[in-house]
């Protein structure tokens, strides 16, 4: 067998435990009381160190722990913090979202999309298909970058500093012909939506496809999601230039902030309703 490549069931067994491995890892630092050193864990863990270092040095790349420049001990990195906190926004906001998403779209007679904001992109968590014969469903899990979608754009304009500077890092790629790729056009966007209160693009991610987002807070203030109508451009254009349903999918944004904990004053800008 010398030289020729491992069956890919030794493959997957080898990836298994080295992802166990760093389970492992991450779970002997968040158990210790203090900054723990590579030849601790590997005590702890019965594996050498040149092993446990290997994993260690990817945890790190990645946040998910800190190692002391001084030290080189290692204590848990931010990303795990922020990983933690989302999963806790994430299950609180799936518990009250299903009734809510029904409501507007029984309301409207559109699909309704609720989509979660990390470091750089959103992220679709649930969505309640509207009775068009037009299919307009994105799978759960899909991810899109800030820049190319609306609940995007909310979460620049309503959410922490750092989600831009991680957008700027990312840089802006473009998907359709539509997709804003100018940081000047899209920092106007920006600050059009943080005025207004709501987002709205047209064809930014799928042809065909158009969508409006108004931000959910949590109980700290933070923008942590976007609930939005999606259609067909058509359905878009209105009078006004403000979204079709606009005062009902407010209500439901706002619905679904106070239930997380917000207190503060839900955004409504001075546009027309719009409903």
């Amino acid at each position: 067998m010398s030289g020729q490549e491992s069956p890919p069931g030794e493959k997957a067994a080898s990836g298994v435990k080295s992802v166990q491995v760093a389970l492992n890892v991450l779970e002997a630092v968040a158990a210790a009381p203090e900054p723990v050193s590579v030849t601790e864990i590997a005590r702890q863990l019965g594996l050498t160190k040149p092993s446990v270092f290997r994993h260690l040095k990817t945890l790190v790349e990645h946040h998910m722990l800190n190692q002391d420049p001084n030290t080189a001990r290692y204590t848990l990195g931010v990303r795990l913090h922020v990983l933690g906190q989302m999963a806790s926004n994430r299950i609180d906001i799936l518990k009250i979202s299903d009734p809510i998403m029904r409501q507007l779209r029984d309301d409207t007679g559109m699909t309704i999309n609720l989509a979660g904001f990390l470091q750089d992109r959103t992220v679709i968590l649930r969505s309640a298909l509207g009775p068009s014969a037009i299919e307009l469903s994105v799978r759960i899990g899909t991810e899109y970058p800030f820049h190319a979608t609306s609940q995007g754009i909310i979460a620049l304009a309503f959410g922490r500093p750092e989600r831009m500077a991680a957008m700027r890092k990312r840089g802006l790629q473009r998907i359709t012909d539509h997709t804003v790729t100018d940081l000047g056009d899209l920092t106007r966007d920006i600050a059009e939506a943080r005025l207004r209160g709501w987002s709205m693009v047209f064809e930014h991610t799928i042809l065909g496809v158009a969508a409006a987002s108004v931000p959910i807070f949590d109980a700290t203030g933070d923008s942590i999601a976007a609930i939005s109508l999606i259609g067909t451009p058509q359905l878009f254009v209105t009078e006004n230039g403000a979204p079709p349903h606009l005062a009902v999918l407010r209500q439901a944004g706002e619905k679904m902030s106070a239930q997380l904990g917000f207190r503060g004053r839900y955004p409504v800008g001075d546009n027309p309703s719009g409903a």
